[in-house]
């Protein structure tokens, strides 16, 4: 509802959600009991993403990617709701709906902070209470990882010479491996 009130600000979002298949989920209760954090990123953050991103020219390239948005609205979403005194410095307690961790850091200082999920987007507001949870507004989207230690080498040219050396001995087949 938070979200579907703010349309100017979260429309992007929403049509994120909706694409994912979460609308029902963040609409409820967590049947888990702890409610939900939804690290909420603006419509400025998305058209951040989509620019800085190779793989889609457009928010259409990227809600055409069905696969891809399910894993990114669940990488915002935390399996219990989490309040700003609550973030420790390091790992957040419980997973994400994708079943990955998110990390806090404290950039500053003390009182003074920028505090940042994973190093790559800052909270810009804190402990917005809800009846199933908490959302924290973030300006980046957060990037999960959806490609194995070879793939990610073989798109950066510095590792070229590496990564040929794992094609000629045959290794890069064990740097294929994606984490579960």
């Amino acid at each position: 509802e938070y979200i579907v009130a703010s349309k100017d600000t979260f429309s992007m979002f929403r049509q994120l959600i909706e694409t994912g298949s979460m609308y029902w989920t963040l609409t409820a209760y967590n049947p888990n009991g702890n409610d939900y954090t939804l690290f909420l990123p603006t419509n400025e953050a998305i058209e951040k993403f989509i620019l800085h991103n190779d793989a889609f020219n457009s928010f259409q390239d990227l809600l055409a990617d069905v696969e891809y948005v399910n894993i990114l609205v669940r990488y915002h979403i935390i399996n219990r709701a989490i309040q700003k005194n609550d973030f420790p410095y390091g790992a957040l307690p419980d997973t994400t709906l994708s079943g990955d961790l998110l990390t806090i850091s404290y950039i500053g200082d003390v009182g003074q902070s920028i505090i940042k999920v994973n190093n790559e987007a800052s909270i810009n507001r804190f402990d917005i209470e809800l009846t199933n949870g908490y959302i924290h507004i973030v300006d980046a989207v957060l990037e999960p990882i959806v490609f194995s230690s070879y793939e990610w080498l073989s798109r950066v040219p510095d590792y070229s010479i590496f990564t040929g050396a794992l094609e000629l001995t045959g290794l890069s087949d064990t740097f294929k491996i994606e984490s579960t």
